[in-house]
């Protein structure tokens, strides 16, 4: 209450601190069906989808932009997504912000997704916390929360072999492949802290705020490995949201003179909404991978 007794500044933070709120009206769980079990989540008009958008919670904090980028383009989408859950087949995981009941749900759904392989739309865009994936862990401000894979294979290297399996079992049921870049992580941000240290009228070092740009570039590189592989072959098509999130030298919470991050890893349903023409070639009807 009263928000005149803060500065602007500080209200842009605390806003930005609870624009993680959303409408799920839209989304629903089939008890029969080729994804019965799943939740699903309608974007944009009314139809038959013709994008499926299946991701964690970076999927989730991208609901609103994507959303409203379906609605534009007219053209009916499709969100699944579960929490700290790899949208990846043929992985297990273990997660110690997560429980044995959800680490095993997290599987049986992607078994199910893998299954309704056939039914699923032709295009498919996969948007994910990678790094946490590939490295094992948070970073910064959640670093003390780590998740370890296991591929059905024994992999010594559990990701890069579920990305390469996930990207074939896609081409050999002809889907066309999309991968939204992991966003830059803001490693040391919670937009809540920043805003209750600037109430109280506290500095705020610029740490708090920004990432050197190389610090989250080399924090993405093994997660982007194998994806930007694949693009270079032809294989999948790319979003890639740093250039609007990051300059030369570092990355940002703050762009435009707004705060588009929640937290440390997620952008508020107001940054996805701003980030939603990145999705716009992909919702044409005649996009193709590479186009």
């Amino acid at each position: 209450g009263l928000p005149a007794r803060r500065s602007p500044v500080v209200l842009q933070y605390a806003s930005a601190s609870q624009d993680f709120i959303q409408d799920w009206s839209r989304c629903s769980t089939d008890s029969t069906g080729p994804l019965a079990g799943v939740e699903l989540c309608a974007l944009g008009p009314d139809g038959p989808p013709e994008l499926l958008v299946w991701g964690d919670s970076h999927g989730r904090a991208m609901k609103e932009g994507l959303d409203l980028a379906a609605a534009e383009a007219g053209v009916p989408a499709l969100l699944i997504w579960r929490a700290g859950c790899p949208p990846l087949f043929g992985v297990s995981k273990q997660e110690t912000a997560a429980t044995r009941a959800q680490d095993a749900a997290c599987r049986a759904a992607n078994d199910r997704i893998l299954q309704a392989l056939p039914q699923l739309p032709r295009r498919i865009l996969l948007v994910a916390r990678w790094s946490y994936y590939a490295e094992g862990a948070g970073a910064g401000r959640d670093r003390v929360n780590r998740i370890t894979l296991m591929d059905d294979a024994g992999s010594a290297d559990p990701y890069e072999t579920a990305v390469a399996r996930t990207l074939k079992l896609f081409a050999d049921a002809g889907k066309e492949v999309h991968v939204m870049r992991q966003l830059p992580e803001i490693q040391d941000y919670a937009s809540a802290v920043v805003a209750r240290r600037l109430a109280r009228g506290g500095d705020v070092a610029p740490q708090m705020i920004e990432v050197p740009r190389p610090r989250a570039e080399a924090r993405a590189a093994r997660a982007h490995a194998p994806f930007d592989a694949a693009a270079a072959a032809g294989a999948v098509g790319m979003i890639d949201a740093w250039p609007r999130l990051c300059g030369p030298d570092s990355c940002g919470a703050l762009q435009d003179g707004e705060v588009i991050y929640f937290d440390n890893n997620h952008v508020t349903n107001h940054g996805a909404m701003m980030l939603r023409d990145l999705f716009a070639p992909l919702l044409s009807r005649d996009a193709g991978v590479g186009s």
